[in-house]
Order: structure tokens, then C-alpha cells, then sequence
């Protein structure tokens, strides 16, 4: 064999090991997927993580990660550490071009709603994620996956907060490139039963597996309450009560520390709005109108001991929620409002027998 065909030959097999280490690497799909289960108390809680975290991970990996809860929970998803590899973050001659479009939450084409917020706002950066890296969040609404969001890049301190509006969410994770620079991604999970609901455990009960919660001044007399995850986005078509009672002779006042609830005025369905309502009956209050987008609710008081509120949330768009502080106060006495002994007990047996019949009936409108 002559020196011609020999160099050939070591060519050829040089051209064939290249060839086959590119199929490895640009064509073969590393696999990692993981389904958690609530099954018993010690799998209420647990992480997951992109392949060898802290390490960087393989190029052309898919990952689904699904988590699935019991159907009298939530699962709720916080990442604590999120560095994907981006093609405009490397800085090298031959990056690809990443094709950015404005991501605003779960919709590119929101522009009533940003108007009505004053979005963009300027801690709320576009998202490119073509062509880059990427983890995928989604939940199960009537058994139909529903985006919750999609991150990529490299966030620092992540305070990525998420909340299933069912009992399953899917993390899908899909990487192209291998960087030995991006570490990759991992997040907690946890299954809850309230819903992320900032209460005092001593100030509330609640009665079922529900987003309903009832605070009796006779436990506390003022706290705090919110939203569904709050610190994160509120969960995707979720209905929460709050309800207020307190002695005969008080009232509630609810005050709004914090407020962002997606919607135009006067947040109707078919303006897709999410909403936050007031009732001081067990039906709906006409007098007091819906609050949602740029239509912040003022300082509220009710009429007498018993108040409601109620947040909607629908199937398509998201937001942070609110976060408010109530307080039961004494109402002032009226002139020549001076109780006997037997009033005042008269009283307090009619509160009672309300109060037992708004309960019912509220449970029976909820039933119904």
C-alpha cells in the first residue's frame, strides 16, 4: 500500500470519528425524566435539578420533571439557583443571532392590559429564549396543559416563585449546547394545602381542602392576608374566599399594602380580567364594584360584623396579587344608644343565630 493510500485511509477514519462524534453530540438526546408523587408525608417536599448540578450540564438533554399532588393539594415550585447557557452571553465570534420578542408573562400580545398596568416596568427585562437553553412550566387545566411561564438565561438570586392551578405541574427542561460556564438550574417543590396563603395559622379556620378562609375576631383581632403565592405569580383559575366576622358590635377594615391583579375596568370576563370582589352580604354586593389592573381598591370598611372578599383568577393571564392587613375595630356607639343588661343579651343570641345562618347559607351557595 503505498503512501498515497495509507493517508487516505487515516483521512477517511479521521472524517468517520469526527462524523460520529458529532452524532453524539448534535444529534443523540441525553433523557432525565422523574415523576414525584404526594403520596405520603415524607414526599410532601423534595428538589429538582438539571443533569449534574452544580456542574454544567450535557448538550441536547430533555428533561420532564412531573410533579403531581394529591387532589386536595397545590404544588408549589421555587427556583433557588437558575444559570442556563444563552448564545448572546458567551461573547464568541459565532454565537448564533438570538431573535428577541418581548415576553411579558404568558402573553406576547397583551398590549390593552400593559397599557392599563404601565408595563413594561423596568424590573420586568424581555426574554429571548430562541435558540437558547430553557426550562418550561406548565400546569393541568381541565386536563389541558396551560403555560405558566418560561425562563432562560441567567437570572442572579433568583426569586422564581410558581403555584399549579390543579394538582400537577410539568418543569420541562431542553438544552442545545453544552457550556462548562452555566451550572444549570435547581428548584424546590412542595405540596400545600393553603394555597401559599400569608395567614396567621391562630387568626383563621379553614373548613375544607378549598381556597376559603374564614377570621373570627374573637381569635384576632388584626393580621394579614393575601393572595395565592404570594411572592410568586398567583395560581392560574383559582377562586379564593376571605371572610371577615367579628362581635355584634365591630366592623372590618381592610387595607392594601400591595396590589397587582391582571384586568381592564371594570374587570368583567369578557374583558379576561382576573379580579378582586367585596361583599358585606353571603351574595353579591352591587354597591361595591370589582378592582382589578390599574384600578386599585381604596381602604375598605364594612357595613356591620360580617365582610367577604373574593379573588378570581382565570385560565389565561397571571400577575403577583395582592397583599392586605384587616382590622376589627368597635363601631361607635350612636346617641342614646344605652343597652340594658337583657339587650345585650337579646343582642348577642341574635348574632349568634345570624352568624350560624350566614355560615349555612354561604356553604349552600358554594355547594349549589
Amino acid at each position: 500500500m503505498g503512501v498515497a493510500s495509507v493517508s487516505l485511509t487515516v483521512l477517511v477514519l479521521n472524517f468517520l470519528a469526527c462524523s460520529a462524534r458529532r452524532s453524539l453530540e448534535f444529534n443523540e438526546v441525553y433523557s432525565c425524566d422523574a415523576v414525584k408523587r404526594s403520596l405520603t408525608p415524607n414526599d410532601r417536599n423534595g428538589t429538582i435539578s438539571s443533569p449534574g448540578f452544580p456542574a454544567s450540564y450535557p448538550a441536547n438533554t430533555e428533561c420532564t420533571f412531573r410533579l403531581v399532588a394529591s387532589p386536595t393539594e397545590r404544588v408549589k415550585l421555587m427556583f433557588k439557583t437558575f444559570d442556563l447557557h444563552h448564545p448572546s452571553n458567551t461573547g464568541g465570534e459565532n454565537d448564533c443571532i438570538c431573535s428577541c420578542d418581548v415576553k411579558f408573562k404568558d402573553n406576547a400580545n397583551k398590549t390593552a392590559h400593559d397599557r392599563e398596568k404601565g408595563a413594561l416596568k423596568p424590573e420586568q427585562t424581555p426574554f429571548c429564549c430562541l435558540d437558547a437553553d430553557f426550562v418550561r412550566v406548565t400546569t393541568l387545566i381541565d386536563d389541558e396543559e396551560a403555560e405558566i411561564d418560561e425562563f432562560c438565561g441567567s437570572i442572579p438570586g433568583p426569586k422564581i416563585q410558581l403555584m399549579s392551578a390543579g394538582s400537577e405541574v410539568i418543569v420541562r427542561f431542553k438544552s442545545f449546547q453544552s457550556n462548562k460556564t452555566a451550572h444549570g438550574f435547581l428548584a424546590d417543590y412542595e405540596f400545600v394545602q393553603d394555597y401559599g396563603v400569608k395567614v396567621e395559622p391562630s387568626a383563621t379556620e379553614k373548613l375544607d381542602f378549598d381556597c376559603r378562609f374564614t377570621f373570627y375576631s374573637t381569635n384576632l383581632t388584626e393580621g394579614m392576608f393575601s393572595s395565592p403565592n404570594f411572592g410568586g405569580l398567583y395560581p392560574k383559575n383559582t377562586h379564593c374566599q376571605y371572610k371577615f366576622i367579628g362581635r355584634p358590635d365591630e366592623k372590618v377594615q381592610i387595607k392594601f399594602l400591595y396590589f397587582d391583579i391582571e384586568g381592564i375596568y371594570p374587570c368583567l370576563e369578557r374583558t379576561e380580567s382576573d379580579y378582586i370582589e367585596f361583599s358585606n352580604f353571603v351574595t353579591l354586593d352591587r354597591k361595591i364594584p370589582r378592582f382589578c389592573g390599574g384600578w386599585h381598591p381604596p381602604n375598605m370598611e364594612s357595613d356591620g360584623y360580617y365582610f367577604r372578599v373574593i379573588f378570581q383568577s382565570n385560565a389565561i393571564f397571571d400577575a403577583t396579587g395582592f397583599d392586605a392587613k384587616y382590622q376589627f375595630i368597635t363601631k361607635p356607639k350612636e346617641n342614646g344608644d344605652v343597652r340594658s343588661g337583657c339587650q345585650s343579651k337579646s343582642a348577642k343570641r341574635f348574632y349568634l343565630l345570624t352568624m350560624s345562618l350566614l355560615v349555612s347559607m354561604a356553604m349552600l351557595l358554594e355547594g349549589s
